[in-house]
């Protein structure tokens, strides 16, 4: 019974080997023209990756500039209010202004 079964297998083994050597070229070029297409979905994929994580980053730069923008424009107007301010500080001058400093 083992020696039907080993002659089976070894008929079957046979008949592997002799079908590849005469589909190899044709499975091996279905599997490139697979591989081919499956890696351009895989270049996409790592392409939309890579632009989702630079607009994220892009994201939290532009979150950072608003900010010191705002700081900025505060400061900028505490400035105009500041410059708008000084000429009431200012004494008119009279002719004697020169007396007042001495005294």
């Amino acid at each position: 019974m083992i020696a039907k079964i080993k002659a089976f297998l070894g008929t079957v083994w046979a008949d592997t080997k002799d079908t590849w050597s005469r589909i190899k070229i044709y499975v091996l070029a279905i599997l490139a023209v697979i591989v081919t297409l499956e890696f351009q979905k895989i270049k996409d994929a790592l392409l939309a990756y890579g632009g989702k994580k630079e607009i994220q980053e892009d994201q939290k730069k532009d979150q950072t500039l608003a900010v010191q923008e705002k700081t900025d424009n505060d400061a900028a107007d505490q400035l105009v209010k500041d410059a708008e301010a000084l000429p009431s500080k200012d004494e008119t001058v009279t002719e004697d202004w020169y007396t007042k400093k001495d005294q």
